[in-house]
């Protein structure tokens, strides 16, 4: 319970820190008494190269009714930008942080500056002239006066210089992250789609409900444990039509950086087996993947088509169903309804669906994740652990280092809570907790060590990103360059506008890309999305997702509890371990939001290896609702649940057969 409280309380507090005192990270406060302000630019999400350069200008005129040195009165101008300034008045500089023009300063000091022997008479002029060369320039400003205040706000006129070449005179606007992106407008809402799309789903649901009720009260339970026993194989099935229908004529560029993928995957088949990053735009990403697909294509790619090397994310998406129903029935063995809700759950979660069906890494990096982390839940409530088992994970856990760096968020986890295991329940002295804490180790490096040590001999570091090698080379941002506190706090849009709607919240990025293709396959316009997705239906979506979220809650609350009260320590750290895998991502995905705050770093598939645990928390959910009540009640809440459930799922098919 230590390591469990530890995370959920340490580590938000670490990123917080960082936030709100870390130079690099461009997070900035909500002050509505001091509003920041920035140049007005339509929200777009196109790449934009860094211009150490180009500035901008913010201008305010005031007055004074006297000159303070004959008045003693005192005049105060403080401001904070982001990140290098440079202030005069009337022509007088009175301050400078950071950069070329100060690098001694932080841009997250304010600056402070007794003006009054450069306030004259009449009408005063302020300049502040800021420079950010990875991102936006964000100013915040006041005057202080004997007779008031005046703060930045959309009255300062404010113009872009690089060099010679200047823009109008414009008025500013308000700095936000929230705004939402117009592009938008041209996709369906849910208030759209209700009239075409309701009455069917009412239909549906309405059968089920009778279907469900009825078989519930005549038919014997040893149906439903069939059912629930070939659950995969009918999910494998669903998947098979989708396979021969939209999937299949999916263009390879229609996904997420497909093309970008595509090209990895080129220089690989032309006998380029470990491209340097920086070679091509995903050529920083390990190459396990690409070399699978490679040796794919060159087996089969003779008979068929370039397209053959999808098939490695598809199979990907279906093994995240298998090992969600063998994670759920390990938690638990006696319960067939856990599988069947598990099961369901992962086939048709439209981010498995989608994300299968584009050429990319994410599901080919997240099966071997979810696998790892499996892998170690078995040895944490095996009643012995063997070095074999050991060395298993050893090698998945390489296996997952050489497909993405993703893995890498959780490991120190896996690393304590094994620890635990090896010292606490089983008592092995310290010297074998380390051998075969080494014996991981070892493997890992022997399979996936290369890799890292090769980026380390050749930047200077093991994890390398496309995004710091562009900034190296000159740079580049994408909006919104910077993140507010409102940004991470707001929620709401996704339900009902739900297409972009990751650029209004960090909650709205995630549940957009949980619960249907939010970024439209990376497309940066509603008129670049392929015609293979039934929209309407997409969308439908959204809203109908609510209840399964709050499901998936009550399911994590269930297994928060079990950590205090199960009886068998192996599941109370099986648990624990579980738990805190779901905060690291979730975190993590803060953090790195942080780190790069582009619209674009918000996704949830980037933690697709953990479908397999949100089927437990669904599947642990539904069974604890499914018993709210007793005698006729519950029959008659069980046959609404289960009509919901089949009517979202009916909802997902229609969504992604087109």
């Amino acid at each position: 319970m230590f390591l469990v409280l530890a995370t959920a309380l340490l580590v938000p507090a670490v990123i917080v820190w960082r936030a709100t005192h870390s130079p690099e990270i461009q997070f900035v406060g909500a002050d509505p008494d001091v509003p920041w302000i920035t140049f007005p630019v339509p929200l777009a999400t196109n790449i934009q190269r860094s211009e150490p350069l180009l500035e901008q200008v913010f201008r305010k005129r005031f007055v004074a009714a006297d000159a303070p040195h004959e008045t003693e009165a005192v005049w105060t101008i403080r401001w904070q930008g982001m990140k290098e300034t440079r202030a005069t008045l009337n022509g007088h500089e009175i301050g400078r942080t950071e950069g070329a023009w100060s690098p001694q300063s932080s841009w997250r000091q304010w600056v402070e500056v007794d003006v009054s022997r450069y306030v004259q008479a009449g009408t005063n002029h302020l300049e502040v002239r800021v420079r950010n060369p990875s991102g936006p320039a964000l100013l915040r400003a006041s005057i202080v006066s004997p007779t008031g205040t005046v703060v930045s706000d959309s009255s300062w006129p404010v113009q872009q210089r690089l060099g010679d070449l200047a823009t109008p005179w414009t008025a500013a606007t308000l700095a936000s992250d929230t705004e939402p992106y117009l592009d938008a407008a041209a996709l369906p809402t849910t208030r759209m789609v209700a009239a075409r799309t309701a009455p069917r789903l009412i239909s549906v649901f309405l059968l089920l409900f009778i279907v469900f009720y009825l078989g519930q009260k005549h038919l014997s339970s040893q149906l439903f444990v069939s059912a629930a026993r070939w659950s995969p194989t009918i999910v494998a099935g669903v998947w098979g039509v989708f396979l021969c229908t939209s999937f299949w004529e999916l263009p390879i560029p229609s996904g997420f950086d497909g093309l970008n993928h595509f090209e990895y995957f080129h220089l690989v088949v032309s006998g380029n087996w470990a491209p340097l990053a920086g070679e091509s735009f995903s050529s920083y990403h390990p190459p396990l993947f690409y070399w699978v697909t490679a040796v794919l294509y060159l087996m089969l790619g003779v008979v068929s088509t370039a397209k053959v090397v999808k098939l490695v994310a598809f199979a990907s998406g279906l093994c995240h169903v298998v090992v969600a129903g063998l994670l759920t029935r390990k938690f638990y063995p006696d319960h067939p309804l856990a599988f069947l809700v598990a099961t369901l759950f992962a086939g048709f979660l439209p981010m498995n669906l989608y994300m299968s069906a584009y050429f990319s890494n994410e599901p080919f990096a997240g099966a071997l994740i979810g696998l790892s982390l499996f892998s170690v839940v078995l040895l944490l409530v095996a009643p012995t652990v063997s070095w074999w088992r050991t060395a298993c994970l050893g090698l998945l856990l390489g296996l997952a280092l050489l497909a993405k760096f993703t893995i890498l968020a959780v490991l120190p986890w896996i690393f304590l809570f094994l620890t635990y295991r090896f010292r606490k329940l089983e008592g092995l002295p310290w010297r074998v907790v380390a051998a075969r804490l080494a014996l991981l180790c070892t493997l890992m490096a022997v399979v996936a060590g290369w890799f890292y040590a090769r980026n380390m001999a050749h930047f200077g570091q093991p994890l390398v990103f496309n995004w710091e090698l562009e900034r190296a080379d000159g740079g580049w941002w994408q909006a919104p360059g910077f993140h507010t506190p409102s940004y991470y706090l707001g929620f709401g849009a996704s339900i009902s506008e739900p297409f972009f709607s990751g650029f209004q919240s960090f909650g709205d990025a995630l549940y957009s890309t949980v619960w249907g293709d939010g970024y439209l396959g990376g497309r940066t316009s509603a008129r670049f999305r392929h015609p293979l997705w039934n929209y309407d239906y997409m969308t439908a979506c959204f809203p109908l997702a609510v209840p399964m979220s709050l499901l998936m809650l009550v399911g994590g609350v269930r297994l928060t509890l079990r950590i205090l009260r199960d009886p068998d320590p192996g599941w109370r750290l099986a648990s624990g371990f579980t738990v805190c895998t779901l905060l690291v991502f979730l975190y993590g995905a803060v953090d790195y939001s942080l780190k790069a705050p582009m619209y674009s770093t918000v996704k949830a598939f980037f933690a697709l290896g953990l479908v397999p645990v949100l089927a437990l928390l669904v599947a642990s959910g539904w069974s604890l609702v499914s018993q709210a009540f007793d005698g006729s009640a519950r029959l008659l809440w069980r046959s609404l649940l289960n009509a919901y459930g089949g009517t979202l799922v009916v909802a997902v098919i229609l969504a992604f057969v087109g």
